[in-house]
């Protein structure tokens, strides 16, 4: 608290006789404290923003997959689609890659395990 230029100009006002040294520090303290809470704030914002972003990128991903195995393989079970919507980012790119040589849902649990 010493550093900051804010704080020695508010002290040399209580000096001055203009202002209480105590209200000076506690209102410093307040206001460095509403300055980190804003700034949690924010931060927190551009994380669950991102977070965001990352799931529903992922939802496409997965809902893209059932509609191109439903292509392939005419009919896909809610089995299927409750496993795929549950398994990794990592697993999700294999069936990607892989969809060309699926046959049928066994191979798309092959990839998936």
């Amino acid at each position: 608290m010493i550093n900051s230029e804010e704080l020695v100009i508010r002290l040399e006002k209580e000096e001055s006789g203009e202002i209480k040294m105590c209200e000076v520090i506690d209102s410093y303290a307040r206001e460095r404290e509403l300055q980190g809470m804003k700034q949690g704030i924010k931060q927190g914002m551009k994380q669950g923003i991102k977070q965001g972003e990352l799931q529903g990128m992922m939802k496409e991903k997965i809902v893209l997959l059932i509609k191109l195995l439903k292509q392939k393989l005419g009919h896909v079970s809610k089995e299927l689609v409750m496993q795929i919507e549950v398994s990794p980012e990592d697993k999700l790119d294999q069936l990607t890659i892989k969809i060309f040589d699926v046959e049928d849902e066994e191979d798309v649990l092959e990839i998936l395990s």
